[in-house]
């Protein structure tokens, strides 16, 4: 997965990702979700609660269940990053240790990790989820820094600017996009997901060793080398 834009000429540039009004749309969504197990098609995160489908034509009309995808909320707006510039959900970094969604794993983890030692406080989450939401804290704060880097290798300086240039670039330059812009990706904000991330952190079938702060110490390496399964 690379980021991208709605290129359907039928739809603005910061189209909504879901359609929220089409009732046709909302019955078929119902039961697609169902029919996948809830599970995104990209970073493979799994959640009865909060996953979105994405039309893959880019024409929120196109109702048909081929045209489905299951999305988590992350790896859908990579899809809509006119949606996403005009709402400040993320920022532009260089990032060539991790692919999109396995960075949007990683953070989504972070997320969780942080929401869990704030809630439980010190003395009940332990030393071992403190240190690991504290050093995975630390990693998104240093590759959040690298946004400078990104306007320096690839001279663009925001996120509407790169959906700018993505509409206007023909099939053959849309295809080849991530040779334009190797490294680049999205790095999600937290507080446009409060809601999302307190549902994950119930969530025991995708963070069940969170609760045993005894396998702290593995979880970052097995979730993200389970995406490369």
């Amino acid at each position: 997965m690379f980021i991208g834009v709605s290129r359907s000429h039928q739809w603005r540039l910061s189209e909504p990702p879901e359609p929220s009004d089409d009732k046709d749309f909302q019955l078929k969504r119902v039961e697609f979700l169902s029919d996948v197990d809830y599970r995104c098609t990209d970073c493979h995160f799994r959640s009865e609660k909060y996953q979105h489908v994405h039309h893959k034509d880019g024409n929120h009309k196109h109702n048909e269940i081929i045209n489905f995808e299951c999305k988590c909320p992350l790896c859908h707006m990579c899809e809509h990053l006119g949606f996403v510039a005009d709402n400040k959900l993320a920022t532009l970094v260089f990032c060539p240790s991790l692919t999109q969604e396995e960075l949007n794993a990683y953070v989504r983890i972070s997320w969780v990790a942080n929401y869990l030692a704030k809630i439980q406080g010190p003395e009940k989450c332990g030393t071992t989820l403190l240190r690991i939401a504290r050093d995975t804290g630390l990693w998104i704060e240093l590759l959040s820094a690298t946004a400078q880097q990104v306007s320096q290798v690839y001279k663009i300086t925001n996120i509407r600017a790169l959906a700018e240039d993505f509409r206007a670039m023909d099939d053959k330059e849309y295809s080849e996009r991530q040779l334009k812009y190797p490294h680049l990706r999205l790095l999600f904000t937290p507080d446009p997901f409060s809601r999302e991330i307190e549902e994950w952190s119930r969530n025991q079938d995708f963070f069940s060793d969170f609760y045993d702060p005894n396998n702290w110490p593995e979880i970052v390496n097995n979730h993200i080398s389970s995406l490369e399964g």
